[in-house]
């Protein structure tokens, strides 16, 4: 449904399951992920740390690639 949606609105999808982000790009649909929105919360200061929210993310059972973890606390400036 969010994939119709975002195809027939023309705008980006929040999305960080694999399988979806796939089918998104087949259909030309920009894909934005969680760890993407909290970048962009800290560039608008809306948040001042992003590390935090993700160690709470991940004791909840949140999944995100120690790849992209670290990718995106660079990106941010920050450390674990």
């Amino acid at each position: 449904m969010a994939l119709t949606l975002a195809l027939h609105l023309r705008c980006p999808v929040l999305m960080d399951e694999t399988l979806g982000r796939k089918v998104a790009a087949g259909h030309g649909i920009p894909v934005i992920g969680s760890a993407g929105i909290l970048l962009a919360a800290k560039e608008r200061k809306f948040i001042t740390e992003i590390a935090p929210i993700l160690v709470a993310w991940r004791s909840w059972g949140y999944f995100l690639a120690p790849t992209l973890l670290d990718a995106v606390l660079s990106r941010a400036g920050e450390r674990w």
